[in-house]
């Protein structure tokens, strides 16, 4: 994945600029036209271009070029605010770009806004976004979930102990917290134990319910290592129930004394 124009597009193609509106459309708007591909900018925290999108994208073209439809959106000083694939996928196949300048103070909240309405962001997309604007929790986290391999909500589970609507839209609005760095970073080393023998255990579910088991005050983790290499496979279940149950299985596998986790 990249972010920037060189990398992307390539030498600039400075044969065709144009400066004036070449339509406009119902609502007043000018809609501009040019093949100088290096007067426009990628913004930096906006979304890290997807080269497979941007394949997808020329497919598309090559077998109808609907681009003139649908003008990429950039600021007064040509950062494009919506449509950096189309920008991209236009470029590549030499064709001219259509676009439309909005004027007024624009934000990365603001594009993210924008872009959301037209193809939702991720979470990843929110962490690179608050990443670039130089949030050092969201930095901090970043570098947790790459060290672990794990998703950005499964990372949320873990760092807060859950992963609610209400924990995502706070994510979402820059105001995720590290308060739980260390508590995170010990539950996801304890997890991380585990891959030998279940290689899935780093998805959503399995470590919602792993997150129950661990913190049951009978649970010993020293335990369940060693029921798990003699147990050996470790299936995957549908629902975090059903993984707290398997759980229980192995952990009281031959033992006298047996722990309920469900």
């Amino acid at each position: 994945m990249t972010n920037t124009i060189s990398e992307v597009v390539g030498r600039a193609n400075e044969s065709t600029i144009d400066s004036t509106p070449v339509v406009s459309d119902d609502t007043g708007q000018s809609v501009f036209c040019t093949s100088d591909y290096a007067k426009f900018t990628l913004i930096n925290g906006n979304r890290v271009i997807r080269m497979r999108k941007v394949e997808n994208l020329i497919e598309s073209i090559e077998q109808k070029n609907l681009l003139s439809c649908y003008p990429i959106v950039v600021t007064s000083d040509m950062h494009i605010i919506d449509g950096q694939h189309r920008y991209v996928a236009a470029a590549k196949l030499g064709l001219p770009i259509w676009y439309v300048v909005v004027v007024g103070k624009i934000n990365l909240h603001v594009i993210a806004l924008v872009n959301n309405e037209q193809n939702a962001w991720t979470m990843r997309d929110y962490l690179h976004m608050y990443q670039s604007l130089g949030l050092n929790q969201y930095k901090s986290f970043a570098g947790y979930i790459d060290n672990f391999g794990l998703s950005v909500s499964t990372g949320i589970l873990l760092w807060l102990g859950q992963c609610n609507s209400t924990d995502k839209r706070t994510f979402k609005a820059g105001d995720f917290t590290n308060s739980g760095y260390n508590k995170a970073r010990e539950v996801a080393s304890a997890i991380s134990d585990l891959q030998e023998n279940i290689p899935h255990c780093k998805a959503y579910k399995f470590c919602l319910a792993f997150i129950d088991v661990l913190t049951h005050p009978d649970y010993n983790h020293k335990q369940m290592l060693r029921k798990l290499s003699i147990t050996g496979t470790f299936p995957r279940c549908a629902q975090a129930s059903d993984y707290i149950r398997e759980l229980e299985r192995v952990y009281n596998f031959k033992s006298h004394d047996k722990v309920r986790f469900f």
